[in-house]
């Protein structure tokens, strides 16, 4: 097999849109909340650690390290990228924000421009050996002159890092393959490696596994299903109006037949739509069959925001643990739910995370 074959296999890390198994162990991990746990500010920074770990080639060369904009929120509200807005602070944080990266060997800290399409990451040239993981400091920091649009903040990144697999060890003469790597994070790891394994999450189209980006509704259809072990169900009509994607059509349908989801009014499924705190946790409570042993009261600061259908199900995840709160009070029923967040609390009710807990 080809060095590029082999890379691909990395890259393509793919959970129910995808169809490849977990094959490789190379990847980039944090300490913690990369990017700090409130919103940004001019002259705010925030420092931690990143781990670079190659279990799978005798070693691997790592070129740079970059920085990529996933979602922004303002005051809380998700700002819609398809919004001139969006793109103006996107733009805008982009040019106001540093990252600075170093060996802890060494004392000189690389400063470059953080960038949302990596033009300018920070460039390494490190060697990564099996079983040897590097350890870096970094540091990420808003100007001090950043326009005052930028206050109160809150954007949702991830590190990705470009490797190429050394040409010189167990692997063809004909060199490396250098390719971007998605990184997947410390607290998510084991759940997706578990999932990939017991077969919840593998059997999609080529999309690359983002763990930190939004999930959309038909990739939590499809886990769903294979998680209850619904079989595809494959007939002329779904029931639903709107297109639903080959990949996710039987699971879909699946997933309908058994109640779990019931759609939009209009016969509207809306497959690519992401899905909101409130719609998970109310499609898992059916799914899982879960039933509220005590009545409690919410007390968030935006309760008053939780749609009437989704009430009742947000009280038995607030009770069970499924969901709970955020530091500020609030509970965010429109925020989206990230592909890693949806695959910890699969793992959970499925009972697997406690599995690979024990083994630590």
């Amino acid at each position: 097999m080809k060095i590029k074959k082999i890379i691909s296999l990395i890259l393509i890390l793919i959970f129910s849109l995808t169809n490849v198994a977990y094959a490789t162990d190379v990847g980039i991990s944090w300490n913690g909340n990369a990017f700090g746990d409130e919103p940004w500010y001019p002259g705010k920074d925030h420092k931690g650690e990143l781990t670079i770990y190659n279990n799978e080639f005798k070693s691997i060369k790592v070129h740079n390290i970059s920085v990529a904009i996933l979602d922004i929120k303002k005051n809380n509200n998700i700002v819609s990228k398809e919004s001139s807005y969006y793109m103006e602070l996107k733009n805008d944080f982009s040019k106001n924000m540093y990252i600075a990266i170093k060996d802890r060997n060494k004392n000189i800290f690389s400063k470059n421009t953080l960038n949302y399409l990596m033009k300018n990451p920070v460039r390494l040239n490190y060697t990564v050996n099996k079983g040897k993981p590097l350890k870096l400091d970094y540091v990420i920091f808003m100007d001090e002159n950043a326009p005052n649009s930028l206050q109160g903040l809150d954007v949702d990144m991830e590190f990705r890092f470009n490797v190429e697999q050394d040409g010189g060890s167990d692997t063809p003469s004909n060199g490396g393959s250098s390719e971007t790597i998605t990184p997947i994070c410390d607290w998510s790891h084991d759940c997706i490696k578990t999932l990939l394994a017991k077969g919840i999450i593998n059997g999609y189209p080529s999309i690359k596994l983002h763990p930190e980006t939004s999930m959309t509704r038909a990739e939590v259809a499809v886990v769903l299903a294979n998680s209850l072990k619904l079989k595809p169900v494959d007939r002329l009509f779904s029931g639903y109006v709107d297109a639903l994607p080959k990949w996710a059509r039987g699971h879909i349908i699946a997933v309908s037949d058994a109640g779990v989801f019931k759609g939009y009014p209009g016969f509207l499924f809306k497959p690519n739509k992401n899905i909101t705190r409130e719609e998970i946790v109310t499609v898992l409570i059916r799914a899982f069959n879960i039933k509220s042993e005590k009545n409690i009261m919410l007390q968030f600061t935006d309760t008053e925001d939780i749609s009437h259908w989704a009430y009742k199900y947000v009280k038995i995840g607030v009770e069970k643990g499924i969901l709970v709160g955020y530091p500020d009070k609030s509970f965010k029923p429109h925020a989206y739910v990230s592909r890693a967040e949806a695959f910890t609390i699969v793992c959970k009710l499925l009972g697997y995370h406690d599995e690979h807990v024990k083994t630590k």
